[in-house]
């Protein structure tokens, strides 16, 4: 997907689309892909791009602000957006930042963090013996079966200490929103979690933090 695009050597938050032949406005770093339009010209989509990096207290091209705002082309569907996002065939993982993470929902509705693993099978089999504790050994719901998911030795997780969301961003669960706090320095509390890693991400770059544990 990526040798369809070539990123701007000047500003910040643009693309070309060579199959469109059109100019994204879309925000680095950010997954699944956050797109805000296709536009003609690269000055459309820079404007743009910086429409919504100011809201989010990112790095923009230019000072000013301008309204109306350009109008798109086009946009991007939801799977052209989450196209560029390794996707994992097993039920309950996710690829997050270099690694595979899990999630399960337990019979009551309440959704239980796994762990990281480097591995999409290593995380398949986790959810497997999340399931299989739950609903019991006969259970439906298995990327393997029984019988891998109970003889095959639980592997170690990617990262035993990480947060589920990511360094530095915190789940308010009474809110349901992700609060960004790095070093003791508030970020703000978003609603997306794509939107809180990419401030934490911008934050962290621009100052050298590490964002991995």
């Amino acid at each position: 997907m990526a040798k369809y695009f070539k990123k701007h050597p000047t500003f910040i938050g643009v693309r070309y689309d060579f199959r469109l032949k059109l100019w994204e406005a879309y925000l680095p770093d950010s997954s699944p892909l956050k797109s805000y339009g296709l536009f003609e010209y690269e000055l459309q989509a820079v404007l743009t791009y910086d429409n919504y990096a100011r809201h989010l207290k990112l790095p923009v091209n230019f000072e000013y602000e301008v309204f109306p705002l350009p109008t798109p082309v086009r946009r991007r569907s939801e799977d052209e957006m989450f196209e560029e996002r390794p996707k994992s065939q097993y039920r309950g993982v996710y690829y997050s930042h270099g690694g595979w993470a899990t999630y399960y929902y337990n019979p009551q509705g309440k959704q239980l963090y796994l762990g990281t693993y480097d591995t999409e099978e290593c995380a398949a089999r986790a959810v497997d013996r999340a399931a299989i504790r739950y609903e019991g050994r006969n259970t439906k719901n298995l990327n393997f079966t029984y019988g891998d998911a109970v003889l095959y030795p639980p592997e170690p997780r990617k990262r035993t200490n990480a947060a589920p969301y990511g360094k530095y961003i915190y789940l308010k669960q009474d809110l349901n929103l992700y609060q960004v706090s790095v070093y003791g320095k508030y970020l703000g509390i978003y609603k997306l979690l794509e939107d809180a890693i990419t401030v934490r991400d911008a934050y962290c770059r621009e100052r050298g933090i590490p964002t991995t544990y």
